[in-house]
C-alpha cells in the first residue's frame, strides 16, 4: 500500500497544493473477502489506492 500511494501520490498533492490546504492519510487495509492475503496483487491494491485519491481529488477540486 505504501508503495502503491508514493508512485501515485503526485496528483493528489498538486491537487492539495492549488487549494492551499493540508490533507493528512490513513490508509487501513481490509481483507474484505478477497480471500487469502498473499494472493493480493500490487496491481489490484494500486487501483483501489488510485481509486480512493480519484474520488478525495475529486472532492477538493469541486467548487464551494
Amino acid at each position: 500500500m505504501r508503495e502503491a500511494f508514493r508512485m501515485n501520490k503526485e496528483e493528489l498533492r498538486e491537487a492539495v497544493g492549488q487549494k492551499d490546504l493540508q490533507l493528512a492519510l490513513v490508509f487501513i487495509f481490509r481483507n474484505a473477502g478477497r480471500g487469502n492475503i498473499r494472493r493480493i496483487h500490487y496491481g489490484t491494491i494500486e487501483n483501489d489506492i488510485k481509486d480512493v485519491m480519484s474520488k478525495i481529488i475529486s472532492a477538493i477540486s469541486r467548487p464551494q
